[in-house]
């Protein structure tokens, strides 16, 4: 896989995004970059989609969520139509996926 992005240094602004499997070419008008003011700003629950279907790429998502300790997705146990990869900053995660419980997280 080749993937090659845009050089916007704003990070409010969208970053156009390519990405080459093969013959298969996916060109993604708006990658968003993670507004870390507004997750700075609370401890409490938010998220920013970074990359979804508003971004033209419909077989994925990717969401930056900011959850407080102890608490959930407000939407419980849940599936999406399309993959979701994680990557936990700080913390500890529990998933499930095709019946089979993972923890993920615990970095030192």
């Amino acid at each position: 896989m080749r993937t090659e992005t845009g050089s916007d240094q704003s990070s409010a602004s969208p970053v156009k995004f390519r990405a080459s499997l093969g013959a298969t070419e996916v060109i993604m008008q708006y990658t968003r970059q993670v507004d870390f003011n507004t997750f700075a700003a609370t401890e409490n629950r938010v998220s920013q989609t970074l990359l979804g279907p508003e971004s033209e790429f419909s077989s994925c998502q990717i969401t930056c969520v900011q959850t407080p300790s102890g608490s959930g997705s407000p939407a419980g146990t849940h599936t999406h139509a399309v993959d979701q990869p994680f990557y936990v900053l700080a913390g500890t995660m529990s998933l499930e996926i095709d019946g089979e419980l993972f923890g993920a997280g615990g970095h030192p």
